[in-house]
C-alpha cells in the first residue's frame, strides 16, 4: 500500500487542497487514513479506483448521443 500526503494527491490530480477536502465532505472523493493528529494520507489505490470509476471525455458523449 503506497500512501500519499496532500501534496502528492494535489499534483496527481491537479484539484486543488480545498476542493479535494470539499469533495470528501460531499462524499465524492476518497476519504483519508488518519495516521496520527494532525497526519492523513490516501491510499494510492483508492485513488486509483476513484479515477477509475470517473466518466471519461468519450463515454461522456456516447451517452449525451443515446439520449438525443
Amino acid at each position: 500500500m503506497q500512501l500519499l500526503s496532500i501534496k502528492d494527491v494535489v499534483a496527481s490530480t491537479r484539484l486543488g487542497r480545498s476542493t479535494i477536502y470539499r469533495r470528501v465532505g460531499e462524499g465524492t472523493f476518497p476519504p483519508p487514513l488518519k495516521l496520527s493528529e494532525g497526519c492523513v494520507r490516501w491510499d494510492a489505490d483508492h485513488l486509483q479506483a476513484w479515477r477509475d470509476a470517473l466518466p471519461t471525455a468519450a463515454n461522456s458523449n456516447d451517452k449525451l448521443k443515446e439520449a438525443a
